[in-house]
């Protein structure tokens, strides 16, 4: 068990591991400036008792995790935040999180003993164990669904159309476990998969160094409509023709090493293979083939100075003849004094140099599609619905998914069942500057949004005016330097002038005319004279809250370029909730039905607003809710129109008028105005506030009773 102090000197350390969102590493400056924050500033905030202001004693994430909250949950966390330098403190919250994770994972289940390539003993043994499968492909896709199944993930081969694809190739199913997940992840997916192969190697603990794919396509075909009839066959054959390759030290096999070459520059040619070749024949046999993904490629020309055409994928014959350039030469791997010996180590180092961002290795040059089924949602979305359906929380969800390539569906029921970790991985991939968010306003303009002229102070007091990038301009410009994509949130989309906050920039929000697109559009701002346009990999979400304004009155120009996803009511979220043996999914569905009814389904009122009652679930926080909340909002939507609101209550239906929320009594017109002409049937309302604690009168909601 660590001590605080040398659990401190290991998070240093794991931090210099790390890279910023830019691919560059972490300063020592940097990493002293975040340890020295978190020793020194929780004792400084002024927020719920903590456990401890030692933050390095702290080893369990969960509990970190109740303390962290308390933290920024602090009154005056903004201001230690800023006094920590650049927001230091806000940033190593997040880290420390992340490295207590990672280190629980290695403590549940040690790294064994070993070299620092061991993993290779794994990859060569599922190589070997998978080729079989060759003649059995509906057997082995039944195999990957169980090995999801057992993982609760969803299965990633799918058709355009949705449906499951029906035929698979060996490399992509390495690719599973080979793209940019969390170390712990991959080790789960090979794990699970290697059970089921029969593979004899333990799935390894490490994967530093080994090339992956982008998570935005990890396959080495393409789908149906695209890829020829033999593109899978063709992978298959040559994963075989490759593990049969003799070695530089073997006997010359001629018709072996014609076969290998004929299979490799059929698939080259394929759809979407590019580089990948070389990095799916480096899996199947780490030290017989040279991956050239982008960092080895970088590593060739820079450390190893190797004045080779690295322009465009290289034949079989090229190929294999820059391979032969490395095994057995006595110049290179031969060589003791060369820098690298083995095509493991070379991509190792080529991965500890590397320049583009990643989080678990080298990626490579894929570039994202927007066809149907190439990815699981639109590059811009807004959610609508009623107040209190939960549009921005769930903006999370589709924020990861967008991020991690998953349907929103599959991240929504890890945020039911874990919304700590989905959350986890939002502040990650909002403190990586991968998400951003802003709320609209009907101040909020153009200036703000993309640039615009700002009055300054300058250091003499003096006053200036300056250039300012504005906040989606920014985020565009970062979002070129990530590999990956980024996503921008719009709380409250239809609160804003469209028009007067995007301005020209809303033709260029359609996926087809982004940058790096056929029909890429670039305009010229009118301030900075720049030519602007949007990035490929940048997706909104937007918020919309249709009691405010309906979507049929959203801008036109704005409404063609966006999907629309109804964010509804759903009662069912209720079903657990006991307060005083009430049915709170009756009693909302009860009263959502009648606004229908009365007014419309854009006004329905959101399981949100009772949520808190699962954790508070006494009838003081009812009465609340009902008194402070649901009644001002039916105040609202009925203009004070008490007689609609008692319809909406139940209220003409309870006999017992200590169970009506709002009374109705006759007026005496006489009485109070003498001989005037008053009308007789008119009625004055009152708030019977007593209703309001009494469970009888929500019971009753939804229970017809004798009209009074």
């Amino acid at each position: 068990m660590m001590t605080p102090k040398e659990r401190r000197e290991a998070f240093k350390r794991w931090m210099n591991l790390r890279r910023k969102a830019d691919g560059a590493p972490y300063s020592v400056n940097t990493v002293d400036t975040y340890a020295s924050a978190l020793a020194t500033a929780p004792a400084k905030l002024r927020c719920a008792p903590l456990r401890t202001t030692d933050i390095f004693s702290l080893s369990d994430s969960r509990v970190y995790h109740e303390e962290r909250v308390k933290m920024e949950a602090a009154e005056n966390f903004e201001s230690v935040n800023l006094a920590s330098g650049n927001r230091a403190l806000q940033y190593a919250l997040s880290r420390y999180e992340t490295f207590l994770q990672e280190t629980e994972t290695r403590e549940e289940d040690p790294a064994p003993d070993g070299p620092l390539f061991g993993w290779t003993d794994f990859y060569e043994a599922f190589a070997k164990a998978l080729l079989p499968w060759r003649s059995d492909r509906a057997g082995l896709l039944g195999l990957i669904g169980d090995a999801c199944a057992s993982l609760g993930v969803g299965n990633p081969f799918r058709e355009r159309s949705g449906a499951l694809c029906d035929d698979v190739c060996p490399f992509t199913v390495f690719g599973m476990f080979n793209k940019g997940l969390r170390d712990d992840n991959r080790r789960k997916i090979a794990a699970a998969l290697a059970g089921r192969l029969g593979v004899p190697a333990p799935a390894p603990f490490s994967f530093s160094g080994i090339p992956v794919l982008s998570n935005m396509n990890a396959r080495f075909f393409s789908a149906r409509e695209e890829r020829g009839e033999r593109d899978i066959e063709n992978l298959w054959e040559l994963f075989a023709r490759a593990l049969s390759l003799p070695g530089p030290d073997d006997a010359p096999d001629g018709p072996a090493r014609d076969a290998f070459l004929g299979a490799y520059d059929l698939v080259r040619a394929q759809r979407g293979i590019a580089w990948n070749v070389t990095i799916g024949l480096y899996w199947a046999s780490p030290y017989r083939f040279l991956p050239l993904d982008l960092n080895s490629r970088n590593y060739l020309r820079g450390r190893l100075d190797f004045r080779v055409d690295l322009k465009n994928p290289p034949t079989g014959e090229a190929y294999l003849s820059l391979i032969s350039r490395f095994l057995g030469n006595p110049y290179t791997f031969g060589n003791p004094t060369y820098p690298v010996h083995s095509f493991p180590e070379l991509s190792h180092q080529a991965w500890l140099g590397r320049s583009a961002p990643g989080d678990g290795g080298p990626e490579t040059e894929e570039t994202i599609s927007d066809a149907p089924g190439e990815w699981p949602m639109s590059r811009n979305v807004i959610l609508y619905g009623p107040p209190g359906t939960g549009k921005t929380y769930r903006s999370a969800a589709f924020a990861v998914a967008a991020i991690e390539r998953k349907r929103p569906a599959e991240v929504e029921g890890a945020l039911r069942e874990s919304p700590d970790a989905v959350f986890g991985r939002y502040r990650r991939y909002r403190d990586e500057g991968r998400i951003e968010f802003v709320t609209f306003h009907q101040s909020f303009s153009y200036e703000e949004f993309i640039e615009g002229i700002r009055p300054a102070l300058s250091g003499d007091a003096r006053l200036r005016y300056e250039l300012r990038d504005g906040i989606f301009k920014a985020f565009c410009r970062h979002a070129e330097t990530v590999r990956g994509p980024c996503v921008f949130v719009i709380d409250e989309i239809n609160r804003g002038n469209i028009s007067r906050i995007f301005g020209e920039l809303i033709t260029l929000l359609e996926p087809s005319k982004r940058k790096g697109r056929p029909e890429e559009l670039l305009v010229r701002l009118p301030y900075s004279g720049e030519r602007f346009g949007i990035p490929d990999n940048v997706f909104l979400i937007g918020t919309m809250n249709t009691a405010d304004r309906s979507i049929a009155l959203i801008d036109t120009a704005l409404r063609r370029r966006f999907n629309f996803v109804e964010m509804a009511p759903d009662e069912s979220l209720l079903a657990g909730i006991d307060v005083a043996g009430l049915d709170l999914s009756a009693l909302l569905s009860c009263i959502n039905r009648r606004i229908e009814a009365l007014y419309d389904r854009k006004h329905r009122i959101g399981h949100a607003y009772f949520l808190p009652l699962g954790e508070e679930p006494t009838m003081e926080r009812l009465a609340h809710i009902f008194e402070n909340t649901l009644l001002p909002l039916l105040q609202e939507y009925f203009f004070n129109d008490y007689e609609k609101i008692r319809l909406i209550l139940g209220d003409n239906q309870k006999k017992n008028a200590d169970e009506q929320f709002v009374l109705a009594d006759s007026l005496d017109g006489a009485a109070l105005f003498g001989d005037a002409s008053v009308t007789e049937d008119e009625r004055v309302f009152s708030l019977n506030r007593a209703a309001f604690s009494n469970p009888e009168a929500y019971r009753k909601i939804a229970a017809p009773q004798e009209t009074v």
